[in-house]
């Protein structure tokens, strides 16, 4: 009986670069379908519009300065007009300080209050 030939089977295999890169390929395949099937979708953020207003009551410079469009002078302004008239009745007397026109009220309404009463130490109101 002759002996089997074991020199081949004894020798490494050749790497073959191409089924390398087939492999490398199912797996990013398979990672990219486990992340669309596994992971729960983002729903997109509903815009959630601003819960809070500033009371121009009790609103320090620093607070004001906060709002669009309303620098440290004009934030001083209100500062000093509302010491020395006293708190504003309405919103829309705003246009009475000197700086604030028509369209700056316009556009500051929706974040301003005037209320509520002088109880309260938050210059911050909910709607």
């Amino acid at each position: 009986m002759s002996q089997p030939d074991t020199t081949k089977a004894n020798q490494p295999r050749k790497f073959d670069p191409f089924l390398g890169w087939i492999i490398l390929a199912g797996c990013l395949v398979s990672v990219s379908l486990w992340k669309l099937i596994a992971m729960p979708t983002q729903q997109p953020r509903p815009v959630v519009e601003n819960q809070f207003r500033v009371n121009l009551n009790q609103a320090t410079q620093a607070e004001l300065m906060a709002l669009p469009n309303l620098g440290p002078a004009t934030a001083s302004k209100i500062v000093e007009y509302r010491r020395d008239h006293g708190p504003f009745a309405e919103v829309d007397h705003l246009v009475r300080v000197s700086g604030i026109g028509p369209e700056t009220l316009r556009s500051l309404r929706p974040l301003l209050s005037v209320g509520p009463s002088e109880d309260t130490d938050d210059s911050l109101v909910r709607n």
